[in-house]
C-alpha cells in the first residue's frame, strides 16, 4: 500500500495515472447520463439496491465477498429488483456495481457495473 505522507514520488505517480484516465472517466460520465435521461423521459424509476445483503448469491458459480457481521456484498441486483416488481412497480432501473470473487480461469473483473432494468 502506497503510504503518500512518506513517498511523495508515489503520490505523483498516482496523480499522472488518475490524470490520465480523464477523458475515459468523462465519456463514462456523459454515457451515464444519457442513459438516466433516457431512462426518465420513459418513466423509469431509478432504484438502489442494498449494497451489503444477508445472504450470498444463489448461483453456485458466483462467489460472493463476506462483508462482515454475516453479511455478504450484493453480487448482483436481481433478487432486489424482482422483491419490488412483485410489490406493484412496472418500471424500474438500476445502475449497478456489484463486486465478486474473480473465478480462477480469470474469466471476469471481480467489479461488476451494469444497469439492470424491468418493465411488468
Amino acid at each position: 500500500m502506497l503510504q503518500f505522507d512518506r513517498d511523495f514520488a508515489a503520490a505523483q505517480a498516482d496523480a499522472a495515472k488518475l490524470a490520465s484516465r480523464r477523458p475515459r472517466l468523462e465519456a463514462r460520465a456523459k454515457m451515464m447520463s444519457a442513459l438516466r435521461t433516457w431512462f426518465a423521459q420513459n418513466d423509469f424509476l431509478e432504484l438502489e439496491s442494498p449494497v451489503r445483503i444477508p445472504a450470498p448469491a444463489l448461483e453456485d458459480y458466483i462467489d460472493a465477498v463476506e462483508a462482515g457481521a454475516g453479511r455478504w456484498l450484493r453480487t448482483s441486483p436481481e433478487l432486489h429488483l424482482k422483491r419490488v416488481l412483485a410489490a406493484g412497480f412496472e418500471r424500474t432501473v438500476l445502475p449497478v456495481w456489484g463486486r465478486r470473487r474473480p473465478p480462477p480461469r480469470g474469466v471476469h473483473d471481480a467489479g461488476v457495473v451494469s444497469s439492470r432494468w424491468l418493465l411488468a
